[in-house]
């Protein structure tokens, strides 16, 4: 078996990101009474728009925010009757105490000013029970009307998460509306109501963080270790997450211009701030001698194998130890990129010119 001696250069990138989502409420009633700017509203029979601190079961608390634990609003176990993101105190619309009312019965939310960035989500958890003909639904304010962007019309417990992009504007509210259908029906139960904004295209919406401390030799059996810091602009330490959903990042590419002898000699990691680690190529055929450096580029989007791919060199390739996507996943982008050169001790030197990772 030959004998290798391995020769380590490790570059760091690291940078600061705007943070790309905020939640601008979160509600979850625990106050023990109706939070400060949201309202109730009734359209129907009048003198039931108090809100009661516990169910009094006086004929007259529509609105309660419960004070503890417990069905207020009769649905049985096995109809949907729990739910496991409730528990406490939450805010119920109770048709059933309030038997004298026949009617729409909402909880408001306070204004948010949802209009400086493009995109945002709206969660929350709910119990409805209809008793025969009432329905349970959610609205949101565009700017000029209220949107429905949820109607349930049967016995339900859920934890939705919707989508509100296109309705974000100054002044966004949403409202949680139980119609009774003009009879006397139960209700519904509504929990941790959270809406968070996001940026729909990250900042500067392409980001490309590059070495500053480049060229650097490759020059085995010598081991060197060098750090670059990259920063956007005006940006604090905000975080953001790798990841597929609204308002998350993806790496779009790893660029390397490096010039080396003999490429089936190095080996190439990617390691994210955690420490996660995916090999780029690992002592792979790449015609990378060309005076100058030659771009060697990773991307998930990529067909080419580096493994079989490597001569003549193909504009980009997948990395060998699999999809960024995949391998680095819910991970955060803020921190320490390193880029790490393992060459085998043949007398062969090289030089990388230049590093960089683009986010998007």
């Amino acid at each position: 078996m030959k004998k290798i001696t391995l020769n380590l250069l490790a570059l760091l990138v690291t940078f600061s990101m705007w943070q790309v989502n905020a939640q601008v409420l979160n509600e979850d009633f625990n106050g023990g009474g109706l939070p400060a700017g949201w309202a109730t509203l009734t359209v129907g029979t009048a003198g039931y728009d108090t809100v009661k601190s516990c169910n009094l079961n006086d004929g007259t608390d529509l609105f309660t925010i419960s004070c503890s634990d417990g069905d207020y609003i009769g649905l049985a176990t096995g109809s949907g009757g729990s739910n496991a993101n409730m528990s406490g105190i939450r805010a119920v619309i109770n048709d059933d105490n309030a038997s004298g009312f026949v009617g729409v019965a909402y909880y408001v939310t306070p204004m948010m000013d949802m209009s400086v960035n493009g995109a945002g989500e709206l969660s929350f958890d709910y119990m409805f029970n209809n008793g025969g003909g009432s329905s349970f639904f959610t609205e949101v304010w565009d700017g000029a009307s209220w949107i429905s962007v949820l109607n349930v019309l049967v016995d339900t417990t859920d934890s939705p998460t919707i989508d509100i992009s296109a309705y974000n504007n100054a002044d966004f509210r949403v409202r949680f509306g139980h119609d009774d259908g003009g009879g006397w029906q139960w209700g519904v139960e509504l929990d941790n109501v959270v809406v968070t904004e996001f940026s729909a295209i990250p900042p500067n919406a392409t980001a490309t963080f590059c070495s500053t401390e480049t060229p650097l030799p490759l020059d085995p059996p010598v081991a060197e270790s060098t750090f670059a810091s990259v920063a956007d602009s005006g940006s604090p330490a905000d975080t953001g997450l790798i990841g597929t959903g609204l308002g998350e990042y993806h790496i779009e590419s790893v660029d390397l211009l490096i010039e080396h002898a003999w490429g089936d000699e190095l080996e190439i990691l990617l390691q994210s701030p955690s420490g996660n680690i995916v090999t780029l190529t690992s002592y792979n055929t790449m015609d990378i001698d060309v005076t100058g450096g030659t771009s060697l580029v990773f991307t998930d989007d990529s067909t080419n194998d580096i493994t079989t791919d490597g001569s003549p060199l193909l504009a980009d390739y997948q990395a060998e130890g699999g999809l960024f996507a995949t391998a680095f996943d819910g991970e955060d982008i803020n921190g320490d990129w390193y880029v790490t050169i393992i060459t085998s001790n043949d007398g062969h030197a090289g030089m990388l010119y230049d590093f960089c990772i683009t986010f998007n």
